[in-house]
């Protein structure tokens, strides 16, 4: 009668075969993972590349072409002349036509021995004053608009006040003073063009 018995021998050499077995599928399947893994990375990085970009809406402020704002807003005084007698009163207005702005740092000079200046009223064109004074001879006002009102940015009036003669004097200077004045639009000034205006102060 044949033997069929299996001795120690055999038994560990099936379950070496059997350790060996297992080493080699463990070994695939890391391969077959650090592969896909490869493989799909590739794959993401070509349909991030080839994707249509999503457009942002873009308000009129960030769409207006920068090369054309240097020298295009226009700042001037009105009315640009004016007569009073002592002890009288008058307004004027700064108003900014053509490319409208962002933002606005403004100086206004003027001779305070013949006018006295006084009553600074912000326009409609800003929403947050960030100075407003007169001091030495000199209006200064800045303002700038709210981020959320960007697209609705205009020309118009930038200021008013008032000026009363104090001493007489002909033609009297109220002047823009363009080295202390920005107006700012997308981070470029756009100041052009000044107007400015003068009073005659009579006994």
């Amino acid at each position: 009668m044949a033997d069929f018995s299996v001795n120690n021998s055999d038994i560990a050499q099936i379950q070496g075969m059997h350790s060996h077995k297992k080493a080699m599928l463990v070994v695939g399947l890391l391969v077959l993972f650090v592969l896909s893994m490869t493989f799909g990375r590739k794959m993401f990085q070509k349909s991030t590349n080839n994707a249509i970009p999503t457009p942002s809406v873009a308000s009129p402020v960030e769409t207006a072409d920068q090369g054309t704002l240097a020298g295009k807003t226009t700042l001037s005084i009105t009315p640009n002349t004016g007569t009073l007698a002592v002890g009288e009163s008058t307004s004027f207005s700064v108003l900014l036509t053509g490319i409208p702005v962002s933002a606005i740092d403004l100086v206004v000079a003027f001779d305070p021995s013949v006018v006295s200046i006084s009553n600074i009223v912000k326009g409609p064109l800003f929403d947050r004053i960030l100075r407003s004074k007169v001091e030495n001879g000199k209006i200064y006002f800045s303002g700038v608009i709210n981020p959320d009102k960007l697209a609705q940015i205009s020309e118009g009036e930038v200021v008013s006040f008032t000026a009363t003669g104090i001493a007489s004097g002909s033609n009297s200077p109220i002047t823009l003073v363009q080295e202390d004045i920005q107006t700012a639009l997308n981070g470029q000034n756009t100041l052009g063009s000044l107007v400015n205006a003068a009073v005659t102060v009579t006994k």
